[in-house]
């Protein structure tokens, strides 16, 4: 690949590598079946001295029945280690509350990997294509 072409006409190849490969910033998991596209590497969390992505968090999240949408991000400095904090939807007319959302989530992970805080959303900040704007939510803080 050369590159994506520009509205203008010109050719913007800052994303491709000197051999030829295209980055596009977006990490993927390969099983015996399949490859699948997983997060972009930009939305990982620098947390407890690992980079973890945030599908951990929202995975164990989405298991009460009550959560419509997720979105985990973390807050701080990477380079100091990230608080995570999720974001959460609930479905409507549902009695969701922080407490039963952090006894999952102790029951689920590691005790150092709880979020330090859970935030109830009527909606989360999206793009014109629907996908979750994880940046407007680390700078709202």
């Amino acid at each position: 690949m050369q590159g994506y072409w520009q509205p203008d006409g010109s050719l913007d190849n800052s994303i491709v590598l000197d051999d030829g490969w295209l980055d596009a910033g977006t990490v993927a998991v390969q099983d015996e079946m399949a490859i699948s596209a997983s997060s972009a590497a930009k939305d990982t969390i620098v947390f407890g001295g690992f980079t973890v992505f945030p599908a951990m968090w929202r995975e164990v999240l989405y298991e009460n029945p009550k959560v419509m949408e997720v979105a985990v991000v973390g807050i701080g400095q990477a380079g100091e280690g990230q608080k995570v904090k999720a974001f959460v939807v609930p479905r409507a007319g549902s009695t969701l509350t922080k407490e039963e959302l952090l006894a999952l989530c102790r029951r689920r992970l590691e005790p150092y990997a709880v979020p330090w805080d859970i935030e109830f959303r009527e909606e989360l900040p999206k793009s014109f294509v629907g996908k979750v704007l994880r940046r407007v939510l680390v700078q709202e803080k």
